[in-house]
């Protein structure tokens, strides 16, 4: 017949010591710190970790500092240009550069030449071009929406001067708006020797 012992104080065993089964209390009976292991992580308690990394999302309610860098390869950016030759872009359409050289999201459409927003917030988006001597206005559109514009008179010399020309914006985008940079009026010319004229953008959040 097995009795029952019950030890009230402390028990010091110098041998051996030989038991069938061992129960253990569940974690609801034990202290709130187990070995130096915090339970919870709150306001009141520092982490220090080479690697921190979580399953799914993180939710960060206040400031977070960083004195090192922030790596965020899934950043969405891209950059387009125009390839093999030079062309000119007429009123009522698109900016035709063909080529994506960085498109991490596959959000520009070459055979449109637009770009679908594939990430919301806050935007910085830029596109290059050159003027051919002649009057134009060249439209940066956010779902046909006019967000920026470049316009130029005639210039008043014997021969056509070209201009390189530059817009920048930082705009906020929901996902799947549609960008692009529209001739509206006039003709521009893109080159394609050394990337010259380009469009592209990235998120900064």
């Amino acid at each position: 017949m097995k009795e029952v012992v019950s030890v009230s104080d402390i028990v010091n065993i110098t041998g051996g010591l030989s038991v069938d089964t061992i129960t253990l209390p569940t974690i609801g009976d034990v202290e709130t710190s187990i070995q130096g292991k915090q339970p919870t992580i709150n306001e009141t308690i520092s982490v220090s970790c080479d690697t921190l990394i979580t399953a799914g999302n993180a939710t960060i309610g206040g400031t977070l500092n960083v004195s090192g860098s922030l790596i965020n390869p899934n950043q969405p950016c891209f950059k387009v240009i125009r390839t093999n030759t030079s062309i000119s872009c007429v009123a009522g359409e698109n900016l035709k550069l063909n080529e994506a050289v960085i498109d991490n999201r596959n959000g520009y459409i070459s055979t449109d030449f637009e770009y679908t927003i594939p990430v919301a917030g806050k935007w910085y988006l830029y596109y290059s071009f050159a003027c051919d001597g002649i009057e134009l206005k060249v439209q940066f559109q956010q779902n046909s929406i006019i967000r920026d514009e470049i316009t130029s008179v005639t210039i008043p010399f014997p021969n056509k001067i070209s201009l390189g020309c530059k817009g920048m914006v930082i705009i906020p985008c929901s996902v799947s708006d549609i960008i692009r940079v529209r001739v509206d009026n006039g003709s521009v010319a893109l080159n394609y020797i050394n990337e010259i004229h380009s469009f592209g953008g990235f998120w900064i959040g």
